[in-house]
Formats: C-alpha cells, sequence, structure tokens
C-alpha cells in the first residue's frame, strides 16, 4: 500500500524535481566565487599566505632589533646594501644580498637616517642622525605583489661623552672636569669659552686718524687763528682775522658731526683762553681788545681796551687760580693783566718798563705794555711750581726765539733769559719736566729747518740757558719746505703737527710724531702723515685745539681765498693686524669609559674652518689603549671635511679598550691671519 503525505514546500508549489535543480545550480554558483575568491588571494600573495609573508617579515625585524642590542656598531657596518639574514648558533647575522625561505625571498636593507633643526625625520636637507637608522624588509616572489616593512631603530642603551669647554686651564691626567679637560696645550681655548683655537699675538696698539676731510662741513669768512675746545662744556669756539667768534655744540661729533653754530661775539678773534675756576671765555682781538663772555649764557660780560691801540694777541696764560692772565701779540708786546669773578679785567703792567739791556729797540715812557723783542709772541706757558712765577715764550724775533720771563713782579717785568736761534719758533707746548727736573717743551719753526721742524727743548736753570735735545725732520718726510703752524699734544706720547707747505702750491701736511716723552733720551719719529692737498690758499697760526675728551682735533681750515670750513680729525685707537700661531696641539686628559666592553661607534665634530683654509686645519685624533699611560693606543684621524658639523664612525679596533682620549693639531689660514676653530668633540658610545 502506498502512503502519501504533504510537504510545505511541495505545498507552496516546488516540486522534488525543481528542489534538486536548484540545489544543483547553487552548487555550480558557488563553486564559481570560491574559484574567483581563491584566484584573487593567490594573485595577491603568490606562493604563500598573508599569514606567512608577515610572519617572514616580522621575523627579520626582531632579528634586527636582536642585532641592535648585541652591537650598534654592527648595523654602521652594514648600512646601504641589500642584505640577507641567518642564523648561527642561535645569533641572528646579516649575510649575502638576501636569504629564501622556500620560494620567498627576504631583502634587507639598512639606511642613514636625517632630522632636522626641530628633531624630526626628514627624507633629505637635514643632519645625520648617528644613533637612528631606518630598515626597510621587502618579500617577494613569483607573482608576488612585494610586502615592505618599515621601521627605525635606535640605540636606545647609548652613552655621550662630549667636550665643549677648554676654559678651566690646563686640567690633570684624568679627566674630570668639563672645563679643565686636557692635560697639554699649546693653544687657545681660554679667551673664549667653547672656542679652541690657535694662540693670538696681538698687533701693536697705536693711534690712527680719520682723513680730515671726513667731516669738513660748515664754512666761515676769514681765516681761522682763533681755536678753543671747551670739553666741560661739549663746545667749540672758532673765530678768525675777520669774523665773530662761532660756538659749536660738539657732544654728537663722533654721531652727527657739526650742527649749526651760534654768534658769541661781533669781534675777530685772533686767541682765546678758558679760565680754570671761573665760567668765563676771554677772546683777543684787534687792537688787543679781549672779552670776557659767559661759558654758559654766551653772552660778553666784560670787555677790555688798552689805553693804547695796539695790533693783535696771539697768545694768552692763565693761573691756576684764575685771577692772573697774560697775553702777548704783535710787536713783542706783553700784557699782565688782573682777573676778577665778575669777568673785569685789569691791566697791571700798561707803563712800559723799558731797559735797554732787554731789548734796545723798545721806546720808553709809552703808554704800552712791556715789550720784548721786536717781533710777534705766537704762545706763551704759565710756571707756578717753584717759589718764582715765570712765563715761557716762543717769538718770530730770533733773538728770543724762546725766552723765560720773571713775572713774580705784575708790574715790572723783567727777562730771565732767552735762547738764540737761526730761525723763529711758532708754537710751544709743555710736555713736563726731563729727569733732572727741568721743564720740557715740544716747539715748532715756522721755517724749513732741516732735522728740527719740530723740536724737544729743555730748559737749563743752572746755566740760564735752553738745550735742544732732539729733533724730527718734516721736511725730509714730506719732501717739501714746511712751515709748522700748530702743535697739539695728544696723548700716547703723540703730538699732531699741523704744517703748511711753502713750496708751489699751498697744501697743508699733518703729522702725528711718536716718541714725544720725558725720558733723558728721547726719539722722536713720525707715526703718521697726512701730505694731500686741502686748499690753495693759507693756513694761519694755531688753527686747532685738541679734545680730550672726543680724542680729535677740531680745528679751522683755509681752503680759499674766500672759503674756510670747519673740520673734525678723528683720533682712533687703532690694533694692528695681529697673527696665529702657525701650528698648535691639545691633548685631552685621559677618560675613563668603566670597563673594556663599550662599543664606541660614531665622532660628532663642530667646528669653523674659514674660507681661507684648507681640509685637515684641524685634526682630531682618537685614541683608545686598555692602560692609562696609552702606551699602544689604537687610534683613528678626523678630518676629512670643512663643513661646521660632521658625523664619522668610529673604527672597530678601537672598541674593547678602557681608556680614551683624544688629540687636536691645526694649521693657521691666510699667512697666519686667521684660526679654525673647535667647538665641540662628542662621542657616541654604548
Amino acid at each position: 500500500m502506498l502512503y502519501f503525505f504533504k510537504n510545505k514546500f511541495l505545498q507552496a508549489g516546488f516540486s522534488l524535481v525543481e528542489l534538486v535543480v536548484a540545489l544543483a545550480a547553487f552548487a555550480i554558483l558557488a563553486s564559481g566565487v570560491i574559484y574567483v575568491v581563491t584566484s584573487s588571494y593567490k594573485n595577491f600573495y603568490g606562493i604563500g599566505d598573508k599569514q606567512t609573508v608577515a610572519e617572514f617579515a616580522q621575523e627579520a625585524l626582531e632579528a634586527l632589533r636582536a642585532i641592535r642590542e648585541s652591537s650598534w656598531q654592527y648595523l654602521e657596518e652594514n648600512t646601504g646594501s641589500n642584505l640577507g639574514l641567518v642564523k648561527n648558533n642561535g645569533v641572528w647575522q646579516l649575510s649575502g644580498a638576501s636569504d629564501t625561505r622556500g620560494e620567498l625571498t627576504r631583502t634587507v636593507v639598512i639606511s642613514d637616517v636625517q632630522r632636522d633643526t626641530s628633531g624630526a625625520i626628514v627624507a633629505s636637507g637635514g643632519q645625520d642622525d648617528p644613533l637612528t637608522k631606518k630598515v626597510t624588509i621587502t618579500i617577494s616572489g613569483a607573482g608576488l605583489e612585494d610586502y615592505v616593512l618599515e621601521s627605525y631603530l635606535t640605540s636606545w642603551a647609548n652613552r655621550v661623552w662630549e667636550q665643549t669647554d677648554w676654559s678651566g686651564g690646563i686640567g690633570t691626567q684624568y679627566w674630570s672636569y668639563e672645563n679643565k679637560a686636557y692635560s697639554s696645550t699649546t693653544m687657545d681655548g681660554i679667551s673664549t669659552t667653547g672656542a679652541l683655537k690657535l694662540a693670538y699675538t696681538p698687533g701693536a696698539t697705536t693711534w690712527g686718524w680719520q682723513d680730515i676731510t671726513d667731516f669738513a662741513s660748515a664754512t666761515m669768512s676769514g681765516n681761522s687763528y682763533c681755536s678753543l675746545v671747551d670739553d666741560a662744556n661739549n663746545h667749540w669756539y672758532l673765530g678768525g682775522s675777520s669774523t665773530s667768534l662761532w660756538r659749536y655744540n660738539i657732544a654728537n661729533i663722533r654721531s652727527s658731526g657739526f650742527g649749526s653754530y651760534s654768534t658769541i661775539a661781533a669781534q675777530a678773534c685772533t686767541t682765546a683762553l678758558l679760565n680754570p675756576v671761573y665760567p668765563h671765555l676771554y677772546i683777543g682781538g684787534a687792537a688787543s681788545v679781549v672779552k670776557t663772555v659767559s661759558t654758559s649764557s654766551a653772552a660778553v660780560i666784560k670787555t677790555y681796551t688798552p689805553a693804547t691801540n695796539l695790533s693783535s694777541p696771539y697768545a694768552m696764560a692763565i693761573s691756576n687760580d684764575g685771577t692772573r692772565m697774560y697775553m702777548g701779540g704783535a710787536n713783542g708786546t706783553l700784557f699782565s693783566l688782573d682777573v676778577a669773578s665778575n669777568g673785569t679785567l685789569t691791566c697791571k703792567n700798561c707803563t712800559l718798563w723799558c731797559d735797554t739791556k732787554v731789548d734796545p729797540k723798545c721806546v720808553p715812557n709809552l703808554d704800552v705794555p712791556e715789550n720784548f723783542g721786536a717781533y710777534n709772541i705766537n704762545a706763551m706757558w704759565l710756571d707756578e711750581s717753584g717759589a718764582t712765577d715765570y712765563l715761557y715764550i716762543v717769538t718770530d724775533d730770533p733773538s728770543y726765539a724762546i725766552a723765560k720771563i720773571n713775572v713774580s713782579n705784575r708790574t715790572d717785568l723783567s727777562l730771565a733769559y732767552a735762547y738764540s736761534y737761526t730761525f723763529d719758533m711758532v708754537d710751544m707746548i709743555y710736555r713736563g719736566t726731563n729727569p733732572s727736573g727741568a721743564n720740557r717743551f715740544i716747539v715748532g719753526l715756522d721755517y724749513m729747518n732741516p732735522g728740527n721742524e719740530l723740536m724737544i727743548i729743555d730748559d737749563v736753570p743752572g746755566s740760564n740757558t735752553f738745550s735742544i735735545v732732539t729733533g724730527v725732520d718734516l721736511s725730509a718726510y714730506y719732501s717739501k719746505s714746511i712751515s709748522v703752524k700748530d702743535i697739539e699734544y695728544t696723548n700716547n706720547n703723540q703730538a699732531f703737527v699741523i704744517a703748511f707747505d711753502t713750496d708751489g702750491a699751498p697744501a697743508v701736511a699733518n703729522f702725528v710724531v711718536s716718541g714725544i716723552d720725558t725720558s733723558a733720551s728721547p726719539s722722536m719719529s713720525i707715526a703718521y702723515a697726512d701730505n694731500a692737498t686741502y686748499g690753495y690758499y693759507t693756513v694761519y697760526y694755531q688753527p686747532a685745539d685738541y679734545s680730550n675728551k672726543f680724542g680729535g682735533m677740531f680745528s679751522g681750515w683755509t681752503y680759499g681765498s674766500a672759503t674756510r670750513y670747519t673740520t673734525f680729525i678723528e683720533q682712533q685707537e687703532v690694533s694692528s693686524q695681529g697673527t696665529y700661531a702657525a701650528t698648535g696641539n691639545l691633548i685631552s686628559s685621559a677618560v675613563d669609559l668603566g670597563s673594556a666592553d663599550k662599543e664606541l661607534h660614531s665622532v660628532t665634530i663642530e667646528q669653523n674652518i674659514p674660507a681661507s683654509c684648507t681640509t685637515g686645519a684641524i685634526e682630531v685624533t682618537l685614541q683608545t689603549d686598555d692602560n692609562v699611560s696609552f702606551s699602544s693606543p689604537s687610534s683613528q684621524v678626523f678630518s676629512t671635511t670643512t663643513v661646521s658639523t660632521f658625523t664619522t664612525e668610529v673604527n672597530a679596533a678601537l672598541n674593547g679598550q678602557r681608556w680614551l682620549r683624544y688629540q687636536v693639531d691645526m694649521d693657521n689660514c691666510n699667512g697666519g691671519l686667521v684660526t679654525p676653530t673647535l667647538y665641540s668633540v662628542r662621542l657616541n658610545y654604548r
């Protein structure tokens, strides 16, 4: 008997035959999908599966990490090539250009790493980081797209020993202080902290001068006779034979030059003088009229006019207490004046005392001052150091070329003695006393006198005369006929001389003369000369004054018949070029690495090699030894570059020894004018 039962699928319209057909179709479709997936996987991973490939690459990375722990130096020595890995006796090593597993090939490349200034890793343009390496592991095979694994390895156990300071001087045999880290040296590590360089021998220090035209500024009319610097108030006064006195504010002379000037007095000025006590300036002009000017308000507060109309004065001197003044000028006339605190001047010798023994040319009983010689008094100096006051003068009269006047009796001046010379003397500067205690002067001649246009002259009181100590031949240096117009002592045993060329076209000649001292046998020489032509007219007497405060000469120059200039000739301290030693070396103290199992892997040197130097200007030699005496050291020289910072690997032969030291050798550059400089020696080890 056959039994039939109902099925819900069959009830839904599917027959058994249809179900069988549907299952068959699904099987065919599913097999196609599985083939496609499997085929795609094989096409990507080739002959190995994904896990096998990844594990093969990861194994290489772990092997490289193990090598790093064993020896960073080993990684450095194998940087830059295609490498393989092999395990010998349980220890990984780099071997060959690749290694294989089945049909897979593995290649390892170790590369250097660069970092920028912020420490970030960059592909190029940075500095090599000797403590970081990039590893690139590539797995390849037939039909396989390369599988690449990249990573960075660092020498995390690295130690650094560095020397950057040699300023402590020579240290001991053992390195213990960062700045006393050498046992011997012929170099300079003290003058500049953090810089080791060759020993320097400075050049001689001298005084130099800017060219006179560098500060030419304002024009004036009239010849420049009168120049006076008031350092205390930052003023310079300038006047001439046919111009009012001018005053400049010179506080900013070095930065801004001359500014505008103010007119002080409507009077020509042929000589000027500051009172050392009262705030007064005295200016002498035509007819020997003297005006007292306030140095604060610049106002004329008093005027002195002599009873008799006289020619212009050319020189003044004043006592230390500011109460007595002397003034000399044309025709040898010499005033003696009292000075009051309100600026009033009173003449003490307005009636001529005339002794024919003094000068047979003088005329008695005239209402004029004393007369010493028939020619101009050009300069003077008052000596108050002894029991008797004396006034020294130089004149145009050869019979009284330089004279000593007794001025203790204010109304009765008398000649002590004078020195007769072939040529007249135009200027004098008191220099001090010679070893015997006699007064010494610098004197200039108004005419060419070979060998003696500028002289040192001593007063010889015991012999009642003067003595020429030495002279200097300005005309021989200039090859012209020289007439000295002004002398200014500029300190440092030097004098600035303004002279005038009397041959042919007028020209100004300037000289700095050295050796102006108070020794028994001074030796003058010309340290500086400027012989350019600065005018086409003339130069008058005493046109300049030296400023101790501003270190320079203030002068009025005649550039042409109607053109005058104010100038500041700047004095500067000049050091001539020194030289560096030809060679030098330093041997460091011995560094104790602590044990003989340290691995030295790189040295970094920071330096400056100037352009005039060559490779090898600095050589750093690293030495290691198993004993502190370094009797048989292993050595390596680092001197292959001129760049500012470079790193070099340490040879493996230097490893395995406990003691370390370095030696620096330098050569100068550009004939000794330049030195290389070492800033740092840094050792990386582990």
